[in-house]
């Protein structure tokens, strides 16, 4: 039997959350769903035993901030994890490029987003412990979290980064095509968006030589593209065909699904170590 995975992309705005999972649990998704559906769509998740794949961060500070360990010591571990840090991705892909400033996408700390509240009322993620209560007092959440190498067996879900993957995808071909941010000096419209995401589809549907099934339907714009993005980043984790999609980072850091054959992924935690050593200074 074939694993149900569903990509999440989780927002706030009047749209909803884009979802698509085009082989389960219920039904066929390639869709806006409002919070209350999206809440719906994670027990269903839970019950089919299906990866959920969220684009949107997942862990918060690491546990020996909330122990009091000097390493850990200041307070923007609170609203900011090591992954988030722009130093720990230096020289991250082929040894010379970060790969967040060459998608044009920023990194932003996991307090900072919008969409944290539909994470928290949908997963019951990110998990903060109280700072006067015992440090194990963690949410479990409503599913499994997966933090590491290690493929779940159950239901989980797992944190994705969609345009940092598409640009490890696709970016060496010559196929990468900005869609978020600003371009020029000028922010990219919803339409030009639309198009760069139909064109990076299409090439990953055809030549790519990645495999995606055919009758997968088209992207219609960013939301739809990221959704399944993460959907894909799940499935190649799934499969576990020659470590091409792995998990970059720990529960200490931070960390989410990426294609790794041009990153150097025990770099990047060696670095997010190294800044949590740092009590203090910019980031």
């Amino acid at each position: 039997m074939t694993r149900v995975v569903i990509g999440v992309d989780p927002a706030s705005g009047k749209k909803g959350s884009y979802v698509f999972a085009p082989y389960g649990p219920d039904d066929f998704h390639d869709r806006y769903l409002q919070p209350k559906e999206l809440g719906e769509l994670v027990l269903e998740a839970k019950a089919a035993g299906a990866l959920v794949c969220w684009d949107a961060p997942l862990t918060a500070a690491p546990t020996a901030w909330f122990a009091g360990e000097e390493r850990w010591r200041t307070s923007s571990f609170l609203t900011q994890r090591p992954l988030e840090r722009v130093r720990a991705w230096d020289n991250a892909v082929d040894g010379k490029i970060n790969p967040f400033e060459a998608a044009g996408v920023s990194l932003l700390g996991y307090a900072g987003l919008s969409h944290w509240t539909i994470s928290q009322a949908a997963l019951d993620l990110p998990a903060v412990p109280s700072v006067v209560r015992d440090v194990s007092a963690r949410t479990r959440g409503i599913l499994e979290l997966v933090t590491g190498s290690e493929r779940p067996t159950n239901a989980a879900v797992v944190e994705v980064h969609p345009t940092v993957a598409a640009w490890l995808w696709t970016s060496e071909a010559g196929e990468w095509r900005q869609y978020k941010g600003r371009q020029n000096s000028k922010a990219i419209s919803a339409k030009m968006a639309a198009a760069a995401v139909r064109q990076m589809w299409g090439w990953l549907t055809g030549s790519s030589g990645i495999g995606l099934p055919p009758e997968l339907p088209d992207s219609s714009c960013a939301d739809a593209f990221d959704a399944r993005i993460a959907w894909l980043l799940g499935t190649r984790w799934l499969s576990g065909k020659g470590g091409e999609v792995e998990f970059v980072g720990n529960a200490e850091c931070g960390g989410f699904l990426l294609p790794v054959s041009r990153l150097e992924p025990d770099q990047i935690v060696r670095q997010c170590h190294a800044r949590g050593q740092r009590v203090d200074g910019p980031n």
